[in-house]
């Protein structure tokens, strides 16, 4: 009677390399790079479309104190922007350029498994208030963390009066506001504004983040 052998062939390191050539590491690539602008388009979405970006567009600053952030007045000029300034802009150009896949993967083999990591750089909380800065002289954050964490530390942003009309707007220009309808004051008043903290760039990062999850 024939006897019977078994002809074992391990083909594990020859799959090992092969999928780490530059065919299959491409094709991962593509996959990566299709997920990541999909996140960064959701991204900058939910950036445009937050209340905090839309109420700090020059286009949408104006006298009428319509704002869902702040009691009374602007969010505009309750953080103190110059008149005419634009800081989401900037804000929103440092999240294009820093956040960022990395081209060349990890290849990970565990639990016999085959996978490519793509490192994503996204930027710190420190680095996002460094770019954002700080709306005026009296505060010590950046008005992102004012955004998310309030005025905090008796900054004298804490005393608020919001002008309404043209006339006291103007009023208000001739003695320093930067805003043009918003003026800081050291004294408490009784017509001031009050701010509601809100989640903002940590919110959007977060869900950054998240699209990445399996």
């Amino acid at each position: 009677m024939a006897r019977v052998v078994v002809n074992e062939i391990n083909i594990r390191n020859k799959a090992h390399l092969s999928l780490k050539s530059n065919k299959y590491r491409g094709i991962a690539r593509v996959a990566a790079n299709s997920r990541m602008l999909f996140a960064e388009q959701s991204l900058l979405k939910a950036f445009d479309d937050h209340v905090v970006t839309k109420e700090l567009q020059p286009e949408n600053v104006s006298d009428d104190g319509n704002s869902a952030l702040v009691s009374r007045g602007s969010l505009f000029s309750y953080l103190g922007f110059p008149e005419g300034s634009n800081p989401t802009d900037k804000l929103r150009n440092f999240l294009i350029q820093n956040i960022q896949m990395e081209d060349e993967p990890i290849f990970d083999d565990r639990k016999n498994t085959f996978t490519y990591k793509f490192p994503v750089n996204i930027p710190t909380k420190e680095e996002i208030d460094e770019v954002a800065g700080t709306p005026d002289e009296y505060s010590s954050k950046s008005w992102t963390r004012i955004i998310e964490e309030g005025i905090g530390g008796g900054a004298a942003m804490v005393h608020y009066i919001f002008a309404v009309g043209e006339n006291i707007a103007q009023r208000f220009k001739e003695v320093g506001s930067r805003s043009g309808w918003g003026l800081q004051t050291e004294k408490m008043v009784s017509r001031g504004g009050t701010f509601t903290p809100v989640k903002y760039i940590s919110e959007i990062i977060k869900n950054f983040k998240a699209r990445f999850k399996r």
